[in-house]
């Protein structure tokens, strides 16, 4: 049985797991929680998720990111306080530039597909990641995510390099012996973060995702597995559909640069 779901807890949780591979500092500081990536300029992955909102909290990160010359962002949730705090944050000029879906497994799907196999973490499986990362996010092309900074991939890099292998599984789906998609659980004692979730184009939709959530959620059967995704996107059809509901919604502002 899955444990029950604390959704202030999960909110942290989905936050402190998911900035895991980009960033070099992430850290609480009086419920609030920063990330500042070494690599990634996008705000993104260099913001402030608010838990209790202030004036003095905004100057003190807005200071403490231009230092390390990034640009800085917030990100509230349902559970931000007080609840005027989106409008406290664009009377000081910021707006939302995007919404997220944070969304825990309820029922993994069902699949009978034995075309593909799921090959957990083996060390050949960090350069397949790489490549498949790059191919499928990297790249121009008319994906969502194509066309993400090449820093991504230092990041990730940095990351398989520094970070302790027992909290997290690199999964690579094989078709026969061709690499033909990737994905990345991050776990703990209680939650699993999936992310980095990638097809071929050239096999999608013939069951690769559906095996790949199957997987993790028999693997992780006593933990609490979640994703994020664009609130509103086909993504969260897809992964509703696959068992999916979303629980969580975080909006992240930032400010326009000054031209």
């Amino acid at each position: 049985m899955r444990p029950e779901i604390d959704l202030v807890k999960l909110g942290k949780k989905e936050m402190l797991l998911n900035v895991g591979c980009f960033v070099t500092e992430c850290f609480e500081d009086d419920g609030n929680l920063i990330s500042y990536s070494k690599y990634i300029k996008d705000s993104f992955w260099n913001n402030v998720g608010i838990t209790h909102y202030s004036d003095e909290l905004v100057e003190k990160y807005e200071q403490y990111f231009t230092n390390r010359k990034r640009r800085v962002s917030f990100y509230l949730t349902e559970m931000t306080k007080p609840e005027n705090a989106a409008e406290l944050l664009e009377k000081r000029g910021y707006s939302k530039d995007d919404t997220d879906a944070i969304m825990v497994l309820s029922e993994p799907p069902i699949t009978s597909s034995d075309s593909f196999v799921i090959t957990e973490d083996p060390e050949s499986a960090e350069n397949i990641f790489l490549e498949i990362f790059d191919e499928v996010f990297c790249k121009e092309g008319e994906d969502v995510y194509s066309g993400t900074s090449k820093d991504y991939l230092l990041a990730l890099n940095d990351y398989f390099n520094n970070y302790p292998r027992n909290t997290r599984n690199n999964l690579v789906i094989f078709n026969g012996e061709n690499p033909i998609g990737i994905a990345q659980a991050l776990f703990d004692e209680k939650y699993v973060l999936l992310g980095s979730i990638a097809v071929l184009s050239q096999y999608r939709r013939q069951g690769a995702t559906r095996k790949l959530i199957s997987y993790v959620g028999e693997k992780f059967k006593d933990k609490i597995v979640l994703l994020s995704t664009e609130k509103g996107s086909i993504n969260e059809r897809i992964y509703k559909e696959l068992g999916f509901e979303t629980v969580l919604n975080g909006s992240l502002y930032t400010k326009k640069e000054k031209e």
